[in-house]
């Protein structure tokens, strides 16, 4: 069990559950406590699992169990929701987002109500914002028109519900090109205006057509050879080019901002259909975002050394702004070790040093998360039974646990928000530097460098007393805050 050894403590104790440690169900529900610490679990197996529990449950208060083998297993996912919450442990359990995982949330859903409020809530998906920005293929959901958009690197499938799809080249030498498909035609658009048409593409009885910038139209024959037509009726109706352009998705901020927070309410409400839990998520840009496609937490992700007051303003302006809660996870400081430490650069994640989770998390608490998390996947170095977490990360996490948590030497949310910086609505920057993409569809844009000056001029002067909101006429900043800072 975990206790608190501080009479300031005494609203935040643990009750002991009698049932068995090993193997009972919990008989009473753990306290509702002001803010939590904990780790994440992303190991393979239930004994992994209780191994770490173990090690951390006299110093946090939550376990998050963020495994893909263990969400595809119910029986060994429940036996560590149970050994984690008789150990004193409120817990949140990761599912995936894909559509065909709905029978494993569907399964662990009919036995949650084991759990009842020590189940704070479910962990939806990762990372939504950072995806949009930085993944090689992102699937979207225009909940306007029911279609989808697949977003690769260099093209835009969209596919329309009547079987009709059509790729867009965004990127490399054909850009700009265009493919419609059916079951019965292809048409392909160049850039310089020609169409080349393949009617009854399903059958042997092939016919295509070619017209040119000009307008005329010719008809190929069995030897490959043109042949001009008399007049163009001949030809399947087809859009024009310039009409093609006008369907293809993303065509400024606005629009995008609607899809991709159209996708988000689309993906959560089947498990919202489901139970009452929480949703949460982590993300390391665009949490005002993710926050309007409906999720009741976001983590910020502190890593990659980017600025952690920053962070902590992206996520805090949002909450604040749509009254929900935040919290902060510590993910990697780099995706490979600093070469002075591991010069033949050996792959392995790398956290920040004890003192750094400690002073992060520290930050976070002040300024008012809610759950403080560090996060802890793969194994690193090998043969670490705990994961990525290693002594001075859990030195740190005791640390935090006895300052804060338990012995309240410091307030939660004591750093309260004096200013917000308003950026331009629907401007989906992710504001890691002056040149970074907006939506991961545009390169920066004339107004990047004047919103990443006043982002610098505000974090100096304000630091953790600075939020980051956006001109969103459903949240209104005037009257919020003592100062209101518009980036433009």
């Amino acid at each position: 069990m975990v206790f608190c050894v501080s009479f300031l403590a005494l609203n935040h104790f643990f009750i002991p559950v009698s049932a068995d440690h090993e193997n009972g169900e919990p008989t009473q529900p753990l306290p509702e406590q002001h803010a939590y610490l904990g780790v994440t679990y992303g190991g393979s197996d239930e004994t992994g699992a209780k191994l770490l529990i173990d090690k951390v449950k006299t110093f946090t208060n939550l376990f998050i169990i963020q495994s893909g083998d263990l969400e595809k297993n119910v029986t060994a996912l429940n036996g560590v929701c149970r050994y984690a919450i008789n150990s004193g442990l409120h817990i949140i359990v990761y599912f995936s987002a894909v559509p065909t995982y709905r029978q494993y949330i569907s399964e662990f859903y009919a036995t949650a109500d084991l759990w009842g409020s020590n189940l704070l809530g479910i962990y939806f998906d990762d990372e939504p914002g950072g995806k949009m920005l930085d993944a090689q293929q992102v699937n979207l959901y225009d909940n306007q028109t029911g279609n989808i958009i697949q977003k690769s690197i260099d093209n835009l499938l969209v596919s329309y519900p009547n079987s009709t799809w059509v790729t867009y080249v965004t990127e490399g030498g054909a850009r700009g090109l265009i493919e419609l498909n059916n079951k019965e035609t292809r048409v392909t658009y160049r850039p310089d205006g020609t169409i080349y048409i393949i009617a009854d593409v399903m059958t042997s009885n092939q016919v295509q057509y070619v017209i040119k910038p000009n307008g005329t139209a010719y008809q190929r024959d069995n030897q490959g050879n043109l042949i001009t037509l008399a007049g163009v009726s001949l030809v399947p109706k087809i859009p024009t080019y310039q009409e093609m352009q006008t369907q293809k998705p993303y065509q400024n901020y606005s629009q995008t901002e609607q899809i991709f927070v159209g996708t988000i309410q689309n993906s959560t409400s089947w498990p919202r259909s489901q139970t009452g839990a929480k949703l949460f998520t982590s993300d390391y840009a665009l949490q005002w975002f993710d926050y309007k496609g409906g999720y009741d937490v976001v983590f910020t992700e502190f890593g990659w050394n980017q600025s952690t007051p920053q962070a902590i303003a992206q996520a805090r302006g949002a909450a604040n702004m749509m009254g929900k809660e935040w919290g902060a996870i510590v993910t990697w400081k780099y995706t490979y070790p600093e070469s002075i430490h591991f010069p033949n650069k050996i792959y392995g994640p790398y956290l920040p040093s004890g003192d750094e989770v400690y002073n992060e998390l520290r930050q976070a608490y002040k300024a008012g998360a809610k759950y403080l998390v560090v996060f802890n996947y793969p194994t690193y170095p090998a043969g670490n039974s705990y994961g990525t977490l290693q002594d001075e990360h859990f030195s740190a996490l005791h640390h935090l646990w006895t300052n804060l948590i338990c012995n309240l030497t410091e307030v939660n949310g004591g750093v309260k928000s004096e200013a917000a910086l308003v950026l331009p609505g629907s401007y989906g920057w992710g504001m890691r530097n002056p040149q970074d993409n907006i939506w991961g569809l545009w390169q920066a844009d004339n107004n990047s460098q004047l919103i990443w000056n006043s982002l610098q001029t505000a974090l100096a002067t304000y630091g953790n007393r600075l939020d980051i909101v956006y001109q969103d006429s459903a949240h209104p900043v005037e009257g919020r805050y003592q100062n209101i800072i518009y980036a433009l």
